[in-house]
């Protein structure tokens, strides 16, 4: 009865790339139709990351899922990145989708967004994503006065 284990051992070590290269060549084809897709029916929304799985344990590359709204309805995704990124639960990023089909995605990592409520000019509230490097925060005078008195306290300190 040993022998036959081994013997069969060794024939399934034999034809495993056989046994797995359908499975290899389908995801491969399956991965382009998803792009191709995206490609011939692009839109663009912005979506929020909800977590984050390592790749391959101890190492900074990780799979970020996310969440974005198309006519109303949430659809999710995923996509590998870099620790070193900054990516964040909760931040929002631009989200590529084929208006055929919203379940095909891909984030892009690129420019980090927030948003901002507002109401239009006929009075219906919008939201809009702005890139997070072009949000320039408004300080009031009396606030401005006390930065400048805390810079003034620290260069007289030293």
């Amino acid at each position: 009865m040993n022998e036959f284990l081994k013997s069969t051992w060794s024939v399934i070590k034999q034809f495993s790339i056989v046994a797995f290269a359908p499975v290899i060549l389908i995801a491969y084809f399956s991965s382009q139709q998803k792009e191709e897709d995206i490609e011939k029916n692009k839109s663009i929304t912005y979506g929020i990351v909800t977590r984050s799985t390592p790749l391959v344990k101890k190492f900074s590359k990780r799979i970020y899922h996310y969440k974005f709204n198309v006519n109303g309805k949430t659809y999710s995704g995923s996509s590998s990145g870099w620790i070193s990124d900054n990516i964040n639960y909760g931040n929002y990023y631009p989200v590529e989708f084929s208006t055929k089909n919203p379940e095909h995605s891909r984030i892009n990592f690129e420019i980090e967004y927030s948003y901002v409520v507002g109401t239009t000019e006929s009075g219906k509230m919008d939201t809009i994503y702005i890139p997070k490097s072009e949000i320039k925060i408004k300080i009031s005078e009396e606030d401005k006065e006390r930065i400048e008195k805390l810079r003034l306290s620290v260069e007289t300190k030293n």
